[in-house]
């Protein structure tokens, strides 16, 4: 089984963002924001690690115009 570790990263504005990493390097989850301290970077960590284990699998939206997943952000269109 591959495990996983979240790494708190300071941005080169100063900001924090975490990442969850598999044990190759891999990254498979990302904060979805910054934070202005370590400290608030690290609650959020805490709040995944404690909700994360409950959370379900939902369908989620479809990506158009020939995307990458990365741009699922900026070009997504709703399921009907």
């Amino acid at each position: 089984m591959t495990r996983a570790t979240f790494r708190v990263i300071e941005t080169p504005s100063g900001t924090f963002r975490w990442q969850l990493r598999t044990d190759g390097g891999a990254v498979i989850a990302t904060s979805d924001g910054t934070h202005d301290s370590r400290h608030a970077a690290m609650r959020d960590v805490q709040r995944v690690k404690r909700v994360a284990a409950d959370a379900g699998v939902e369908p989620g939206d479809r990506v158009v115009g020939g995307g990458s997943e990365s741009d699922a952000d900026a070009d997504v269109e709703k399921r009907e």
